[in-house]
């Protein structure tokens, strides 16, 4: 994917996200499914785990050269890193606690509107990104390790996916529950 095609594909996977619990009965957006976390709570995490990015994209680059590092390597393809990904997961790799929601239940409105706020600075800064500089620096990620740019986007695309996934098939009975018969 190219820039522009990042950006389309960026704006699509947080609408969809967003539309997703939007939807919900505000009773099933703040309820857990055999422990797992909440529809709301998931939109935290994702607001949490793409705010490093956003630091990152604002840093200037001569300093993320001298902190992570150039590289000459090919990018992988988005399905290569999604395969990569879930491989991650499927080893049961435990998430970083930074990256946890709280326990508190943050409002649905206030999440999506840190959430529009990060994925605009995300649109803004990558103005600042040419083509060759995605494929050229490198960017750390707490489980992938160290990933280029271009693969840290498509990284951020698949995890909106997969949330969405989770969200869906774990909460669809929930949500039928919900509806008038």
């Amino acid at each position: 994917m190219n820039k522009t095609e990042i950006t389309t594909e960026l704006e699509l996977v947080h609408h969809q996200l967003w539309t997703l619990v939007e939807n919900m009965p505000i009773t099933v957006q703040t309820l857990s499914v055999n422990n797992k976390w909440t529809p709301v709570q998931n939109l935290e995490h994702i607001n949490k785990s793409i705010s490093p990015l956003v630091r990152y994209l604002g840093t200037p680059k001569n300093s993320i050269e001298e902190k992570f590092g150039l590289t000459s390597k090919a990018s992988f393809e988005f399905e290569d890193l999604s395969k990569i990904y879930l491989e991650a997961i499927q080893n049961r790799v435990v998430n970083s606690e930074a990256f946890k929601p709280s326990d508190e239940s943050a409002s649905f409105m206030d999440l999506k509107m840190i959430g529009i706020e990060l994925l605009n600075k995300i649109k803004s800064l990558l103005d600042e990104w040419s083509e060759e500089e995605l494929d050229k620096y490198v960017c750390p990620h707490p489980l992938l390790g160290k990933l280029i740019v271009r693969e840290m986007l498509y990284f951020t695309i698949f995890h909106y996916q997969t949330h969405s996934t989770i969200i869906s098939t774990n909460y669809s009975e929930a949500i039928n529950n919900t509806r008038p018969q």
